[in-house]
């Protein structure tokens, strides 16, 4: 059986290990933002959340890079000319790689265009549900409504 060197260092000196006070308390926790990685039906967001996933995936349907040696620059903009709404299919990748970056440093030169640049989690997600909703809302000319189980319908319906 092999011996444990730290065993027998800490039995020549007579020492222990003990984890400090900050030792205890620290727990590694991996990023997960809960917008993007929980279910939109769940109770955790707004009731109109599913819809608005469901239109966003409407206004990205068919978007499909061009690949190739000279089109690494242009893939965002082949995906979004193939989308069925290129320009809201544009605004919403932007918008997405926006709240992804939003504690990244802003760039040293220029303006920065990053609307969720420093924002708390909690304003961060609210401001990505009224953006997704703008979204969703430009899209009612193409589209048509993108609301369902409103009030107004379902006293329609009855």
């Amino acid at each position: 059986m092999r011996s444990d060197p730290v065993a027998a260092a800490l039995a020549e000196t007579r020492s222990t290990l003990t984890k400090s006070d900050d030792g205890r308390s620290a727990v590694a926790r991996p990023y997960r933002p809960r917008v993007l990685h929980s279910n939109p039906a769940g109770k955790n967001h707004p009731w109109w959340y599913a819809n608005a996933c469901a239109r966003i995936g409407r206004i990205l349907e068919g978007a499909k890079p061009t690949f190739g040696a000279f089109s690494r620059d242009y893939a965002l903009e082949s995906a979004c000319q193939t989308a069925g709404h290129p320009k809201l299919a544009r605004r919403y990748i932007e918008l997405w790689s926006y709240f992804q970056t939003r504690d990244r440093p802003p760039p040293p030169k220029g303006q920065d265009h990053n609307p969720f640049r420093w924002l708390t989690d909690r304003a961060a997600y609210a401001r990505w549900y009224a953006e997704i909703e703008r979204i969703c809302d430009a899209s009612v000319g193409k589209f048509g409504d993108w609301r369902f189980g409103t009030a107004t319908e379902i006293e329609v319906r009855r």
